[in-house]
């Protein structure tokens, strides 16, 4: 006989801090795509309930965003559904990487995982798998990381369809956009050449923003890995003359 669901025991598991610390720098960039996604509802023309509706029940980012214009459209039901269902075919190849481990659990219990997978939380415990810690239980793991995953989303859905109502006419997606760009982008500054590369991106796109065909854009790419090559060669070059001069 299976023991029911723990959630205060589910919490102390080691594989499930491990989870936290983990995948809690992504939920930044998750919440900020939930709120572009729920004031994306509300602007296709749903009302604030059926967006909160659609964001608990579908819980699938891509299909709700793919599915919106059709929404808008009045598409027929068919195309809707097929649509969604194609952009969501990569969690087929997702539920074959956590067959191995989720095995030993019942078929109504696996429905239910899988219900809840995304593709953060499936990426890093395939990521923990290959190299996992002592005593690590891909199903704690995998349990935390789409707790976290859940509330984030629906929070900040929730949050964006109260925004939608809030911001000022023609701002809407356009700000919460770069929000969200934003949020994917200062994770990944781990050091200073990626600072170095953030930073001389974004004055170059703010002085060359006047200029044709989006030249400011291809611009902003090149100072930004200019500004990051000479940094990180600066710092190799300080490391060596001091490995040198000590020896």
């Amino acid at each position: 006989m299976r023991k029911p669901f723990d959630l205060r025991s589910f919490w102390r598991h080691p594989s499930a801090r491990v989870a936290f610390a983990d995948l809690a720098p992504g939920m930044l960039a998750m919440a900020a795509w939930g709120c572009v996604t729920g004031v994306a509802m509300v602007e296709s023309g749903l009302t604030a309930w059926q967006a909160v509706g659609m964001t608990l029940i579908v819980f699938a980012g891509t299909a709700q965003l793919a599915s919106l214009p059709l929404i808008a459209m009045a598409a027929p039901f068919w195309l809707i559904w097929v649509s969604a269902l194609v952009i969501n075919l990569r969690f087929v190849i997702y539920a074959l990487g956590q067959r191995d481990w989720m095995v030993g659990l019942s078929a109504s219990r696996r429905f239910l995982h899988g219900a809840f997978t995304t593709d953060i939380v499936a990426a890093s415990v395939n990521r923990r798998l290959a190299s996992p810690p002592e005593g690590f239980e891909p199903v704690a793991y995998f349990r935390m990381g789409s707790l976290m995953s859940w509330v984030s989303w629906q929070a900040s859905s929730v949050l964006g369809i109260w925004l939608a109502a809030q911001l000022p006419p023609g701002l809407g997606l356009a700000f919460l956009a770069a929000l969200a760009i934003l949020a994917m982008l200062l994770p990944m500054i781990k050091d200073r050449a990626g600072l170095a590369c953030v930073m001389a991106a974004a004055v170059t796109s703010m002085l060359a923003r006047g200029l044709p065909l989006n030249l400011g854009l291809l611009l902003s790419i090149v100072a930004g890995l200019l500004a990051a090559v000479m940094v990180r060669q600066c710092f190799k070059d300080r490391a060596a003359h001091s490995t040198g001069g000590q020896t």
